[in-house]
């Protein structure tokens, strides 16, 4: 909308905080393929291996559940408990910043 209002690359990047090769990449496609060339192109690598549900589900478990011998989950409990790789897990988990292990609540000592 700016170019369209007469601004250049430069005056352009320097308003947004982008660089002069973004206004110019993003320009182009504009200019090539009109509309459907600003949706934003996939991203190189592989699908991902699990969907949004088995995220969901393993979120869940993570969040409203604790294992039959202990008092969080570990990434390898979660794992072998819905049959996914702990890899998988902790990705899930750093996304989400979640961390089990660590207690939500303060306990006041006895001692």
């Amino acid at each position: 909308m700016l170019a369209g209002d007469g601004y250049c690359n430069t005056d352009i990047a320097e308003q947004l905080g982008l660089s002069k090769p973004t206004v110019g990449l993003w320009r182009r496609r504009y200019l090539t393929q009109d509309l459907p060339g600003l949706y934003d192109e996939p991203r190189p690598g592989g699908p991902r291996s699990i969907g949004d549900e088995k995220v969901a589900t393993l979120i869940r478990k993570t969040l409203r559940t604790e294992p039959k011998d202990g008092t969080h989950w570990t990434c390898r409990s979660l794992a072998a408990e819905t049959k996914l790789s702990k890899s998988t897990v902790q990705r899930v988990w750093n996304a989400f910043g979640l961390q089990p292990h660590r207690q939500k609540h303060f306990k006041i000592s006895t001692a």
